[in-house]
């Protein structure tokens, strides 16, 4: 844990994102995968050292705030010209007044290559136990690792990327354990990496009501073989060259 100095300037680590919507202002913790809201003192310090000259240090009247954020690991000494991630704003959205419409039984799942189906249990498999292996307050950063291991590797063509999807999809049911966007989305993109290509790992947020989704999109930023809804979700682990970040 951090024990930040009297006087130090501190920054929100790198790892953790910060979203405002028009009501809350909401942090995403890239190790831990927590979510939490900010309100009141606690969010007039975060806003502060979001900017690129901090108006707070562990000083300031709001300390034990600045210790409390420092003990959940979210803050880091900020040094001269080190790149703060900035928030990612979300606008609003209409009211739905509860009418969108949700599936009631599962989907069925576009056919792919008996190859893609059979490569996709194991990349599935290694998914879970990654997932489950290690300690759990990195589980999401192992998790956004495997995601983005064939990050290096040549982009996927459309029909190896819907393969990779869909025959993850189709190995997820055949096995009886927790298997949502997260780890479909892991999964896929370690098939493709597996056969030496690569797609783009994206987490996102939307809001009414609020909530986030992993997907796997092409180079153009179109998500791979997913519901139209996707295009509701804000991307907020992508940097401003695109790529994705931990």
């Amino acid at each position: 844990m951090m024990r930040p100095s009297p006087d130090e300037p501190l920054m929100p680590a790198q790892h953790v994102r910060t979203i405002r919507t028009p009501h809350v202002t909401l942090i995403v913790d890239y190790h831990t995968g927590d979510v939490a809201v900010l309100t009141g003192a606690t969010l007039a310090t975060w806003l502060s050292m979001l900017q690129e000259t901090p108006t707070v240090s562990v000083t300031s009247r709001q300390g034990s705030v600045v210790a409390g954020l420092a003990a959940r690991g979210w803050l880091i000494t900020g040094r001269e010209g080190q790149h703060r991630t900035p928030a990612v704003y979300l606008e609003p959205s209409p009211a739905s007044w509860g009418t969108q419409e949700a599936a009631t039984q599962l989907n069925p799942i576009a056919a792919s290559p008996w190859w893609w189906r059979l490569a996709a249990v194991p990349a599935v498999l290694v998914t879970l136990a990654v997932r489950h292996i290690g300690h759990s307050r990195r589980r999401f950063a192992r998790m956004v690792a495997l995601a983005n291991v064939g990050s290096r590797l040549t982009p996927a063509t459309a029909d190896s990327a819907r393969h990779a999807v869909r025959a993850v999809r189709w190995a997820a049911r055949l096995i009886p354990a927790r298997v949502a966007c997260l780890e479909e989305s892991v999964a896929a993109g370690l098939l493709l990496a597996s056969a030496g290509c690569r797609a783009r790992w994206v987490h996102g947020i939307a809001i009414d009501p609020l909530r986030l989704h992993a997907w796997l999109a092409d180079e153009a930023g179109r998500p791979i073989d997913e519901a139209a809804d996707t295009i509701q979700y804000t991307p907020i682990n992508q940097d401003q060259t695109g790529g994705a970040r931990e």
